[in-house]
This record gives structure tokens, sequence and C-alpha cells, in this order.
């Protein structure tokens, strides 16, 4: 099964390099530079993961978490920031973590595949 992503970004350009890193590793990828466009995305279809940034404008990445976790509690919610340091990400739940932008694209595709592994082994 196909694994689904979802990127939230409002700078465009680190938005398409990540969709296009992570299609070209065989992931499902769309894209959104805000929250309004990431929940019509969702109420289309459902992604296993959200990689989401902290400073967007409309609503804020961590109070769009919120609401990912009541709609979406199974979907894993990756933070990405460039600005703010995340204290305690999982506060919105076991699946949830925070990396730091640049992103490290290897630390970023070992944490996809392990979620790939953990999947299959349910």
């Amino acid at each position: 099964m196909k694994k689904s992503v979802l990127i939230v970004d409002d700078e465009a350009a680190a938005r398409d390099s990540l969709a296009r890193l992570l299609a070209a590793e065989g992931y499902s990828v769309r894209t959104a530079g805000d929250s309004q466009e990431a929940g019509r995305l969702l109420a289309e279809e459902a992604a296993n993961t959200i990689l989401l940034d902290i400073d967007l404008p409309h609503v804020p990445g961590d109070s769009f978490a919120a609401f990912l976790r009541i709609r979406y509690p199974k979907t894993r919610i990756i933070f990405m920031s460039g600005q703010y340091d995340m204290v305690n990400p999982e506060r919105f739940g076991d699946n949830t973590l925070y990396f730091r932008k640049p992103i490290d694209v290897d630390t970023l595709l070992e944490t996809l595949g392990s979620e790939d592994s953990a999947a299959a082994a349910h």
C-alpha cells in the first residue's frame, strides 16, 4: 500500500523540493500552502503523515495540529520549522515529531520508513 504524505508549508520552494524527493521515493504526495488548503485536501482524502510547518499564515501549525488530533487521531504529524524550536511535540500525541529546518533528508526517510515497517507488522 502506497503511503500518503501531505506537506503543509507556506514556502513554495521548500514544499516543492520535499514533494519531489518523497514522490521519487514512492510516496503519494500532496501539498498545501496553509492550514485552510490542507484542511480542504484532508477532507477529500486523509494522509498517513502530515509534514506541518509551524509558522503558517491564517492558522499556525500547532493550532492546526490540535484540530488534526481530533479529526485524524492516527495520522502522524511531523512538525517542522526553521525559526522555532518546539518543546514537547508529543503533547499532540505519541505519533508526533519535530524536525528543525533544513530537514535532514536521510532522517526524514528513515522516520517515514519506520512508520511503513510498523504498519506492515500489524
